[in-house]
């Protein structure tokens, strides 16, 4: 029979295959001297056992090492024949842990010896072996905690065994009278004291005002009963706290980590006095450290709680410092007293009320400053430091003793006040505070009839707003609907700046995604080209930067931001413009952090997306408008996420609103219907990509090249059929590489009017309007189709070969799951009625613009009830951008013709066709 005992636990790892009763019957063979001519041969020790029966021998067998045991047999019938450890074998065993200590491999290291660790087995065993000598104790000691037993097992042979403190009572109770007198002199009277305990948290305020935890026992006793020990301990009346239950009395307590390792879990010891019952125990109690700080954030709520976030952790007691503690945290700003203005700075003295009592705001600033903790120590009241306060960067003016504030920060004061009749002054200060915090149309606002710009009503008060911005210091976030003309907007104040400058070079930054890069320079050249705008992209920009000088408007994107922040962050911008700013919405890119490095007089985000209901976007944004005017992102989700979206408090968002309001301006579509015409149009330009420049440049060459040469021979006929075939290849091309390859999944292959597609597809269904797409080819239908499946977006598709029409129009006009309608010119664009719509996207254009404008008119048309904004979609150097310049040339000639494409397609001039093909 094998076994394996591991090194250094030898008589606990027998123990666990052997009974009690033949254990115990070899404590018996042991003392009684039954063990003779025990040796060691090697690896082998071999002992002879004598009892009535007879004699048997037992042997065990060691590794080679010398460390552990492989195998014990005895040649008794039970272990022989039964295969059970018997109690030779524990007599043996015994033996050798007590006398024979001789033993030694070949190697010279000591045979394995028994643990005297406190191990379950071996303790139990050596605790067996201690009451079979109970008679025979020799000494009591103490060694630190440990109760140390020592007894003599049989004549001459002297063991020992260590009693922890929960083992303790009970065998000081067992003690004889003389038995007792071996204790220390000091010891002998200890004994299990009447007195309970419980696991707590003891909670006081140090010298600094911080709120400190301390792990304690504690035991009630009245003022007379206090225990005189060297351990530290705190006697005195106090308040307790456990669950609902408040009681105050006098307790004791002991600090868990003076008493050290006096502690068990039935009880805690005071060495020289007694042992203490723990009644009350917390599982949890243990996960705290011995001494904790609560940091400043959570020490009000705890206190405003009462303490309850620990009562998992044990019972709860407090200094009497804390024991009545009034708790104010409802402090209202409630007077704005205006001192004094200068250059632009407010000098106030706000004032905080509660209970009937004023409190000023410049006095608790000042004892925060000292203190750095939330809550302020007044009379009989801790106040908690209003979170106005806490989220702000306030300058104190101790000479004038009041507040130095600028605009942005007379923003947050007033908002935060509620109520503008409690603002006082004189009459003068009054009115600038209310020009600085209140928009309205500026008596410095520049003439911009320099520009091409015709504003709308609406847009001018836009601009006017964006000036007041400016001029007053602060940044904003123009978030005007889709198709309302944030761009004019923009360009309108830039050109305002720049009448008012009289510096040269770069003042102006438009950052913006690729896909409008290209809207945005057009726009400038059109209608503001006083800008002088560069186009500061693609692989050769370092060349650009040479004509920075004599620019003033740089126009690049996000992504050449990131590689080239180094460069543009070097200059003070009069404005910094994000364009489409939902694309920096995520504070963890690396975009986001090289956009706030910036540094602009005005910086302004653009953006048609509303950002209401996703309120940390909204955070991102303003960070990047003005940083920290929201606190941190922690503050702003306690102070606004949480109860705004976990909890609905109108409250809450009314008081977001108000701060917010000032900074940010939305007109809808809807709002501001009477002072829009009934249609706006609008060009939407894009690149190709490397992959469609590739492909294009192929079929110039291989297709277009023998073409031309037949047209340029004035004697030969038009080829229009051959023309009009590689004209529709070019095409297709430019609406994405997968209708060469015959496939019907956007990823095949790359498209910049793809991207530029989705762009303009996921702002409108970010605004929520309805979208109707137009497409000369069914396989792009299929794209579009597929990719908003992918998307999960409910759409409707209408086509030549589509059945019960009026059904698929009705769930259109009717389902509001149903946001997108895509169509073909020549199915989608006669006889039915498209109104739900708002946004019509020509995905690619033909030559019939009369064409274009009957499907445009299914969605503006009588019953249409919202603005309509029609976008076509035209790629940079090709044909398609000939031929939307052509259909504005020749848009008489083309008007003529109704019917077939082909028709007015053969009504193109020879040269036209050359100019197309080249």
């Amino acid at each position: 029979m094998d076994t394996f005992f591991e090194p250094n636990n030898l008589l606990g790892q027998f123990s666990s295959s052997i009974s009690q009763d033949e254990w115990l019957a070899g404590i018996d063979l042991y003392r009684e001297n039954r063990i003779s001519k025990v040796d060691r041969f090697e690896h082998l020790i071999c002992g002879t056992i004598h009892t009535i029966e007879g004699k048997c021998e037992v042997r065990i067998k060691l590794h080679p090492s010398g460390r552990m045991v492989q195998w014990v047999e005895c040649t008794c019938a039970r272990n022989r024949k039964k295969g059970i450890y018997c109690s030779h074998i524990a007599a043996l065993f015994f033996h050798i842990h007590q006398e024979r200590d001789d033993f030694a491999d070949t190697s010279g290291s000591s045979l394995p010896q028994i643990s005297r660790a406190d191990d379950s087995n071996t303790q139990s065993m050596v605790h067996g072996l201690f009451q079979q000598g109970r008679g025979n104790i020799t000494k009591i000691d103490f060694r630190g905690s440990q109760l140390v037993v020592y007894f003599e097992v049989k004549a001459g042979q002297i063991s020992q065994i260590e009693l922890d403190v929960d083992k303790q009572p009970a065998f000081l109770e067992s003690l004889a009278s003389i038995e007792r007198k071996l204790l220390p002199t000091a010891s002998q009277d200890m004994k299990v004291l009447d007195d309970s305990s419980s696991q707590g948290i003891y909670f006081y305020l140090d010298d600094e005002q911080k709120l400190v935890g301390r792990k304690v026992f504690a035991i009630k006793r009245g003022p007379s009963k206090g225990i005189s020990t060297e351990i530290e301990n705190f006697h005195e009346k106090l308040s307790m706290h456990a669950g609902e239950l408040r009681e105050d009395g006098w307790f004791q307590l002991f600090p868990a980590e003076a008493l050290g390792s006096w502690v068990g879990q039935k009880y805690f010891a005071i060495p020289k006095v007694g042992y203490f019952p723990i009644n009350d125990s917390f599982s949890a109690w243990s996960e705290l450290a011995s001494t904790f700080k609560v940091g400043d954030q959570n020490a009000i709520e705890l206190i405003s709680n009462q303490f309850q976030t620990y009562s998992k952790n044990g019972k709860i007691f407090l200094h009497k410092s804390l024991a009545n503690l009034q708790i104010v945290d409802d402090l209202v700003l409630s007077e704005i007293k205006v001192l004094q203005e200068n250059d632009g700075w407010f000098y106030l003295d706000p004032h905080y009320t509660t209970n009937g009592k004023s409190v000023g705001m410049l006095d608790l600033l000042n004892r925060y400053a000292k203190s750095k903790t939330p809550f302020l120590k007044s009379d009989k009241m801790w106040i908690r430091v209003p979170d106005l306060m806490l989220n702000g960067k306030w300058s104190v003016d101790s000479s004038k003793k009041c507040l130095k504030v600028s605009n942005l920060e007379l923003i947050k004061l007033k908002q935060s006040l509620g109520n503008p009749e409690r603002i006082t002054g004189k009459e003068l200060l009054l009115r600038k505070l209310k020009e600085s915090t209140e928009f309205n149309t500026p008596s410095n606002l520049p003439c911009i009839a320099h520009t091409q710009l015709k504003l709308r009503e609406y847009q001018k008060v836009g601009y006017e707003w964006l000036w007041w911005l400016y001029d007053k210091g602060l940044h904003g976030l123009l978030a005007d609907d889709m198709g309302l003309g944030k761009t004019h907007q923009a360009m309108a104040v830039m050109s305002a700046i720049q009448s008012q400058q009289k510096t040269s070079g770069p003042m102006f930054l438009c950052i913006c995604p690729t896909t409008v890069l290209d809207h945005w320079m057009d726009k400038i050249e059109s209608f503001a080209p006083n800008l002088k705008a560069i186009k500061y992209y693609g692989p050769k920009r370092e060349q650009l930067v040479r004509n920075f000088p004599q620019s003033n408007t740089i126009v690049t994107t996000y992504g050449v931001l990131l590689r080239d922040l180094a460069l543009l962050e070097r200059y003070e911008w009069q404005v910094v413009i994000l364009d489409e700013a939902h694309f920096v919405k995520n504070n963890k890119t690396a975009t986001y952090r090289a956009a706030c490095g910036l540094k602009g007089r005005l910086r302004l985000c653009l953006s048609g997306t509303p950002m209401e209901n996703r309120l940390s976007e909204l955070k991102n944004i303003f960070d990047f408008i003005v940083p920290d005017y929201l606190g941190t992102d922690r503050e702003f989700n306690k102070n606004f996420v949480n109860p705004i979206e976990g909890q609905k408090n109108a409250d809450k968002e009314l008081e977001l609103r108000r701060l917010i309001n000032p900074l940010k301006m939305r007109r809808t579509k809807e709002q501001v219907l009477n002072d829009l015409p009934e249609k706006v149009e609008d060009t939407r330009h894009c690149w190709l990509s490397n992959e469609q420049v590739a492909l294009y440049k192929e079929v110039i060459a291989s297709q277009a090249g023998p073409l031309l040469d037949s047209l340029k021979k004035d004697q030969t006929p038009i080829p229009y059929l051959h023309v009009f075939t590689v004209l529709q290849l070019l095409k297709q091309i430019c609406n994405h590489p997968a209708l060469i390859r015959k496939t019907t999944n956007w990823r095949d292959g790359e498209s910049g009017k793809f991207e530029l597609f989705r762009s303009l597809l996921s702002e409108a269904l970010e605004s929520n309007h309805k979208i109707v797409i137009y497409s000369q080819y069914l396989q792009m239908i299929e794209i579009i189709q597929n990719y908003l499946k992918e998307l999960k977006v409910g759409h409707v598709v209408l086509t030549g070969k589509s059945q019960k029409r009026g059904d698929i129009v009705k769930k259109f006009q009717t389902d509001p799951e149903v946001k997108v309608f895509v169509g073909s010119l020549l199915a989608g664009g006669l006889g039915i009625d498209l109104t739900a719509a708002s946004v019509v996207i020509h995905y690619d254009r033909w030559w019939n613009a009369s064409k274009e404008n009957q499907a445009t008119d299914r969605v503006h048309r009588i019953g249409q009830k919202n603005f309509t904004q029609v976008i076509k979609l035209v790629s940079r150097g090709t044909l398609e951008e000939k031929i939307d310049r052509m259909i504005a040339e020749k848009a008489s000639l083309f008007n003529r013709f109704l019917e077939r494409d082909e028709e007015a397609f053969k009504n193109l001039s020879r040269e036209d066709l050359i100019n197309l093909l080249q």
